[in-house]
This record gives C-alpha cells, structure tokens and sequence, in this order.
C-alpha cells in the first residue's frame, strides 16, 4: 500500500467513525473505531483514541475504551488517568460488555492486584494473577524490560475501571495509579 492509499483510507475510516459517533449510532461507531484504530500499530493506538476521545459522548467512551483496551500496548497510564478521573462519574458496569461486567460483578470489595512493569512509576494496568504479572514483567509481544519488577497492592472494587477477560489475563484497569493502595515490589532477575 502507497503512502498516499494509507492516508486515504484511513481518513475514510476516520469519517466513518465520526459519521456514525455523529448519530449517536454506538454500535456501528464502535466498529468504525475499531476499524480505524486497526490502521496503527498496538504502541500507536492509545495515542490515536486520546486524539478522538474529547468528542466521545460520556457512555460510548467506556464503552469504546473497554472495546479496545485489550489491543494498547505502550500506554501513557498518566494520560490516561486524566481521562478515566475527568469521565469516572458517568462509569457503570455495563459499559464493560456481558463477560468483562460479570467479571467485574464478581469481584470482591478488596482484591489484591499485581503489576509486572520494569522498576519505576506504577500504572493502571493490573492483573490478579502474581503469574501473568510475572509474565509482563520478564517482557510480552516482543517488549523486553531492562529492571523487570513485580508490585503487589491491594485495591477496593469501586475504584476498578476495567476488567478485561478476553486474554485471560485476568486484567484489572484503575481509575488512578494512586488507587494501588500499600504497594510492595519484588525485584525480578532479568
């Protein structure tokens, strides 16, 4: 594909989205988000969806957000915080879809959360599973970390964002970093 047939289509898609985000026509708009945020690559998209996401009515950015959370890599969690802090009074459950809302529902008051990340500032992403944070932590889909940790924290139902379930990462998104409450760290060898 030229350059010039990249631009095109993906100003096509991008006013297919806007056509249908414009009617309120949510489905369909979240399949045209999908279908332009797939022009970008997995470290691009965050990007690309905080570009679009100051027009998004209330109730369709949760659940665009949930609809394409699963395929961000590279988040910037501070700007993302901002963002999911600024939009948290319209947050409901349902938003989530059917299995990422039951998952939610299911989720006791307090749960213990665990992050693998390389040694630093914590995000939002978490998991409750030690394993799968192990996991990020020692690197995934090509991403390798220099200083490979594991954080433990606990954190109350109320201040989860999303669950994700269609990776079987068992992944918890926080409004806030500052919602991991009584982080520990566990150095990994690399």
């Amino acid at each position: 594909m030229t350059a010039l047939n990249f631009v095109e289509l993906k100003n096509k898609r991008l006013q297919d989205y806007q056509a249908l985000a414009a009617t309120g026509a949510d489905e369909g708009a979240l399949d045209a988000l999908g279908s332009y945020l797939s022009l970008f690559s997995s470290k691009a998209r965050p990007e690309e969806f905080l570009i679009l996401e100051p027009h998004m009515r209330l109730n369709f950015f949760w659940r665009a957000l949930a609809a394409e959370w699963s395929g961000f890599d590279r988040i910037p969690h501070l700007l993302f915080e901002d963002v999911l802090c600024r939009r948290r009074q319209c947050w409901r459950a349902d938003h989530l879809g059917s299995n990422d809302a039951a998952a939610y529902n299911n989720l006791p008051q307090e749960l213990n959360i665990f992050r693998g990340q390389s040694s630093g500032p914590i995000g939002l992403s978490w998991t409750t599973d030690f394993t799968v944070a192990e996991g990020f932590a020692r690197g995934h889909r090509g991403i390798r970390l220099a200083n490979p940790v594991v954080v433990a924290a606990t954190a109350h139902k109320d201040d989860v964002a999303l669950v994700q379930t269609e990776r079987g990462e068992n992944e918890i998104v926080l409004f806030s970093a500052k919602c991991a409450r009584r982080p520990t760290t566990l150095n990994l060898t690399p």
